[in-house]
């Protein structure tokens, strides 16, 4: 019987002296999810009021962008950001490259050092700017990101969301 007790006594000591699990690193594993060539499927814009940013009183639907828009995000932290309408190579359209890291909000941070027309044959230098995004999904084949601009009128608000998939 003693025997049976000083058992029961080493597993319930073991047991007990695990280690407790490591907090998750959300930042590190947001950034491992987003790196990656993604596909620019369209964008749509959502319209709010400043006095109520969280009512929407209306939507814009900006269309589908052919296969030759991309976001691509490196584990160099750079990224390659091209949009464009062509149905044929060359293509013709806007992008952007730069540094991007993400925050402990879960913020995309994008900061523009270059832009293109012609997806990145020629590059022209800018003032580097940082702009936030926000991840509205992140699946591991399609994502949402989203970002607050004053429209047009004073007293709007316009979420403008951009989708990807792998």
């Amino acid at each position: 019987m003693k025997q049976l007790f000083f058992i029961f006594f080493c597993v319930l000591l073991a047991h007990c002296a695990k280690e407790a699990p490591a907090p998750a690193n959300t930042t590190s594993s947001t950034a491992d999810s987003l790196q990656g060539r993604w596909k620019y499927m369209y964008d749509y814009r959502l319209v709010a009021t400043v006095a109520n940013p969280a009512v929407i009183i209306d939507s814009v639907f900006s269309g589908h962008y052919t296969p030759y828009s991309y976001f691509e995000i490196k584990a160099d932290s750079t990224y390659k950001w091209y949009r464009t309408t062509s149905l044929g190579l060359p293509t013709t359209g806007y992008g952007q490259s730069g540094k991007w890291w993400v925050d402990a909000a879960r913020n995309v941070w994008l900061r523009m050092q270059y832009t293109t027309i012609d997806d990145f044959l020629h590059n022209t230098a800018v003032t580097p700017t940082a702009s936030p995004y926000k991840i509205k999904y992140l699946g591991a084949d399609s994502m949402v990101l989203y970002f607050r601009v004053n429209g047009a009128d004073p007293s709007q608000y316009w979420y403008w969301h951009d989708v990807y998939k792998k």
